[in-house]
């Protein structure tokens, strides 16, 4: 009985307690990072493993959405490590032409402009042996925009070489 009285006389001041707590505030010491609008055009590569000793691939251009219409002539390279820590070339694909900005573009990761897909490979290679080489010989009309790799995290290692002013 004594344990009973304790319990209901006790009841209302835990209640209250529970009651009472206060939430935690958001944490409005960080600002919001704004995202920048890109300037030029950026090219990656995404993907994932599709099993042992394969890769799926992505290659990605990414440009402003206010860009202006232009033709870009590139090639693709890959490259793979061998067992001496070298890298050679295993395969290219030459006379790719991008219509910029495409109609198949949709909002790039991230934020700050607009992306589409040139090219999809399965590789019968390991996705952490790959890397990709991107070279840019003219746009149409001339001059290229600055071109470059894009440094988001999570991307294959891609190399761009901008042949247009030759």
């Amino acid at each position: 009985m004594i344990i009973l009285r304790c319990f209901i006389l006790g009841l209302p001041f835990v209640l209250s307690g529970c009651a009472y707590m206060p939430s935690p505030e958001p944490d409005t010491s960080k600002p919001a990072t704004a995202v920048l609008p890109l300037e030029g055009v950026l090219f990656s590569a995404s993907g994932e493993p599709k099993g042992s000793g394969e890769c799926f691939v992505r290659h990605e251009i990414s440009y402003p959405e206010d860009i202006s219409p232009m033709l870009v002539s590139l090639e693709l390279e890959t490259e793979m490590k061998s067992e001496d820590g070298s890298w050679m070339v295993v395969s290219w694909t030459e006379g790719i032409r991008e219509e910029l900005p495409s109609p198949d573009a949709v909002g790039r990761p991230g934020g700050g402009g607009i992306m589409h897909y040139i090219q999809m490979d399965e590789l019968l290679l390991a996705c952490d042996q790959l890397r990709f080489r991107v070279i840019v010989h003219a746009c149409e009309p001339a001059p290229c925009p600055p071109v470059s790799a894009d440094a988001r995290p999570g991307l294959f290692e891609v190399m761009v070489e901008d042949r247009s002013a030759n």
